[in-house]
């Protein structure tokens, strides 16, 4: 035990009184492809630690969404879609009709529209997400 300068206390005897630390008590089970187990077991290789300890460190790293959210990102997939495809119309049209307009014009405009897309793209959990749609 240590008092609140952080220096152990000691008893009536003058002996330490050790820190007594709480007993993890939950226990989880997982099941894992093959695949995934030689991961986990390269990991916790890799880190010299239990698996125990590798998940436990992991929990703060883990990013995850409300239902409310995931259904925000996926309305945001919809429509990242619809203007990939209304880009592609623009391109196979501008492929048709070279003669009508600059090619300088249209990369312009055309990066113009990438560049407002790209922060709606590069959200790390898209993927997951086009999984579910």
């Amino acid at each position: 035990m240590l008092d609140s300068d952080g220096n152990p206390v000691l008893n009536d005897n003058g002996k330490t009184i050790p820190i007594i630390e709480p007993k993890r008590t939950e226990v989880i089970h997982v099941r894992l492809f093959p695949d995934e187990k030689v991961l986990l077991d390269e990991k916790v290789k890799n880190s010299g630690r239990s698996v125990s300890e590798l998940i436990r460190l992991s929990l703060d790293k883990v990013k995850t969404l409300s239902l409310k959210n995931i259904e925000d990102e996926r309305e945001k997939i919809r429509q990242i879609v619809r203007i990939g495809k209304n880009l592609n119309q623009i391109s196979h049209w501008c492929n048709a009709y070279t003669d009508e307009i600059s090619a300088i014009e249209l990369f312009m405009q055309l990066k113009a529209i990438e560049n407002e897309l790209n922060p709606l793209i590069s959200n790390p959990l898209l993927p997951s997400l086009l999984l579910k749609t």
